[in-house]
């Protein structure tokens, strides 16, 4: 008998003298293996070892040819065409701001001069305002910019609460339709307002000795109420707490009756910085057809920097920027997730693809023109799919951990 044989004889003498039946340990054809049918007579069980494994695929990718993919490629090429666009006109803005801070001259608005006509000029002085905006029907008048005069009407206002309908009378600066109230014969509003809300606006506007255009005039927003202590003249209007109300009882108003605030905008002497175009004696908006960038800068209070004023103005275009580029990096991401299919475990795949994809095509169109931006842009690029790895072999090894605690318990 060789030696084979003396070792399978040998073996086969253990097992029945333990007593122990096992069987063998089968495959798992989804890539996981288990035990069955483990029985173990002795006193102490011994328990079976067998490692759970994983689908072996990496970044399960699953590309079917249907409408989900169609459609994610036409927005992956969408999101593509997004991004040149908004980067294109980036670079356009950027390139007119630089210029715009070269080209503009400080001017000395208490001296006119013809010297700086048609160029960008930086005026910084008080605010003079010719004559007097007024209202003489309620005594109003005041030196400013804007003079507004805001009309309310006390209406019935319908609130719906737990399926019951309760009204209540408010004052309203619109129409409330009464008409689509569930008691609408009880609780009628007027159709229309006996008084308008208006604005009045100052012809001559100077800052020193240059005069503000229309465009420049309504850049005065900051609204400041009137309280005045004069009474009209008119003995029907009644004056409470600055407010002019027509109306008999101003404790008890009627519905219909009305009452008027004043505001005003830009008082007479306040300092102002304005950067524009200079033509003639009034400054104008700068605007560049080609790459539709404009120079129309007013700042009220204390004289500031030109590179602050400018940076001010422009940080409202480079928040419209970085909005497209969010809609950009949403439409690659729903690009990749339509057109590679993949599984909602690795969510975070489809974020890193998009933010990759715009990282590179950014970095391209920027590289001709600010080459350390696009380096930046570059680097993002490459340590996405870095971060993703490292995701993943995260994900993987807390899976082992949980598998293999399953198995003690």
């Amino acid at each position: 008998m060789n030696s084979s044989n003396l070792i399978t004889g040998y073996i086969l003498n253990r097992i029945r003298r333990s007593g122990q039946e096992m069987t063998a340990i089968n495959g798992n054809p989804g890539g996981k293996l288990k035990c069955e049918n483990v029985q173990v007579t002795r006193k102490k069980p011994r328990r079976c070892n067998c490692f759970h494994t994983y689908n072996k695929k990496n970044f399960p990718v699953k590309f079917k040819f249907n409408m989900k993919s169609v459609l994610g490629l036409l927005l992956g090429c969408l999101g593509v065409v997004t991004i040149y666009l908004n980067e294109t006109h980036a670079i356009d803005l950027t390139i007119h701001y630089n210029k715009a801070i070269n080209k503009v001259t400080e001017v000395d608005s208490k001296h006119f001069s013809s010297d700086h006509d048609g160029k960008l000029v930086y005026l910084h002085g008080r605010l003079q305002v010719d004559e007097p905006l007024t209202e003489p029907e309620y005594g109003v008048s005041i030196q400013a910019v804007k003079l507004r005069q805001r009309v309310q009407m006390f209406q019935w206002v319908e609130e719906v609460k737990d399926f019951q309908h309760t009204y209540e009378g408010q004052w309203k600066h619109k129409l409330v339709d009464s008409t689509k109230f569930l008691r609408n014969e009880t609780h009628r509003n007027p159709t229309s307002f006996p008084l308008e809300t208006k604005m009045y606006i100052s012809e001559g506007v100077r800052v020193g000795e240059y005069y503000l255009s229309e465009q420049y005039k309504q850049e005065f927003k900051e609204f400041i109420q009137i309280t005045s202590d004069e009474r009209p003249e008119n003995r029907n209007i009644k004056m409470h707490f600055g407010l002019y109300y027509h109306s008999t009882n101003v404790w008890k108003p009627d519905i219909g009756d009305v009452r008027v605030q004043f505001a005003y905008a830009g008082l007479h002497d306040d300092p102002v910085s304005v950067v524009g175009k200079l033509e003639g004696r009034t400054v104008y908006p700068y605007y560049n057809m080609t790459s539709g960038y404009h120079v129309k800068y007013i700042h009220t209070g204390p004289k500031v920097s030109l590179e602050d004023l400018l940076h001010t103005g422009h940080s409202k275009n480079i928040w419209t920027i970085r909005l497209f580029r969010v809609l950009a990096i949403a439409l690659l991401f729903m690009s990749a997730h339509w057109v590679l299919q993949r599984h909602r475990d690795v969510f975070m795949y489809n974020v890193f693809v998009s933010v990759s994809c715009t990282s590179i095509v950014t970095s391209y169109i920027w590289y001709w023109y600010y080459p350390a931006f696009s380096g930046k842009l570059l680097l993002t690029a490459i340590l996405s799919p870095l971060i993703l790895t490292l995701l993943f072999g995260r994900q993987k090894l807390g899976y082992t951990k949980l598998a293999t605690t399953s198995d003690k318990k």
